[in-house]
């Protein structure tokens, strides 16, 4: 996992993996471990963004409705698609929450125009 605190998490425990190699120019071929680099970077920087505007641990946040203590920093699961490990107050369950689109896209943004 990054130090920074986001990564990428799979839902599925048993998710297996599969190598993909793309031809790119002189034949080389671009490989999931390259891709992965490039999305750990963009991933970051997003993470770290979403974090600033307040979906770090241990914050607390009103989210659709029900307020949550949040468990986990971000992480991404896929493209536009982050969550975050919560508890939500009243009940005191442990769920998996999605970060809405609109402020995933507005990091994405703040990325673009720094």
């Amino acid at each position: 996992m990054a130090s920074d605190g986001c990564h990428s998490k799979s839902l599925a425990a048993d998710l297996e993996y599969t190598v993909l190699t793309v031809s790119i120019s002189h034949n080389q071929p671009l490989t999931v471990e390259h891709i992965g680099a490039l999305m750990t970077s963009h991933s970051s920087g997003v993470c770290e963004r979403l974090k600033r505007l307040g979906f770090a641990q241990q914050n607390r946040m009103k989210l659709y409705g029900e307020e949550f203590e949040l468990l986990s920093d971000p992480f991404i699961v896929g493209n536009d698609l982050v969550f975050v490990d919560a508890i939500e107050r009243k009940s005191r369950q442990q769920r998996r929450v999605r970060i809405p689109l609109p402020i995933v896209k507005m990091a994405n943004q703040e990325r673009r125009a720094a």
